[in-house]
């Protein structure tokens, strides 16, 4: 296990540790509103928690099939075993510093989103796509080698495929 993991794995069950606490703390007498502290709670439990053992489910059906969180394929770029985002369509990758996320930039955004058949896909799609001009992203956060690598990796892939 990288130190990247270790680490949000950590953090992930420090804030699950935390909402336990003030769930806990709302069912004795306190100033605060015991709502509010269970409230808080629970929703620290269910994200944290809940987001850690999703990335461990995905992390591990991964595994099992034998791919990795990002994979080069000749037909395109693969994100956690989802369908490859073909290379001619692909205009470049950006780093981007909120959730230390690499964007990919495609051709024809718009009618990549009105194409899309799945409503929940759509609707992500084109929140993406109003909030940072790209439709798909990737998070760097917890993967093998630095920011700076990962992206150089990806525009000297996407030349290879492209030229």
């Amino acid at each position: 296990m990288t130190w990247k993991k270790l680490k949000f794995y950590l953090i992930s069950a420090i804030f699950v540790v935390i909402g336990m606490w003030l769930y806990k703390a709302s069912l004795s007498e306190t100033d605060f509103p015991p709502i509010l502290l269970k409230l808080v709670g629970l929703s620290s439990i269910v994200f944290f928690g809940g987001g850690a053992l999703f990335y461990t489910y995905k992390s591990l059906r991964l595994k099992r099939k034998g791919q990795r969180q990002l994979e080069f394929t000749d037909e395109g770029i693969v994100i956690m075993g989802g369908q490859p985002i073909p290379w001619k369509n692909i205009t470049g990758f950006k780093w981007q510093s909120y959730g230390d996320m690499i964007l990919i930039f495609t051709k024809n955004p718009l009618q990549e989103i009105n194409e899309e058949k799945n409503f929940l896909k759509r609707f992500t799609m084109r929140l993406s796509y109003k909030t940072t001009g790209a439709l798909y992203a990737f998070s760097t956060s917890i993967m093998e080698g630095d920011k700076n690598q990962i992206l150089e990796i990806c525009e000297r892939v996407l030349k290879k495929h492209t030229s």
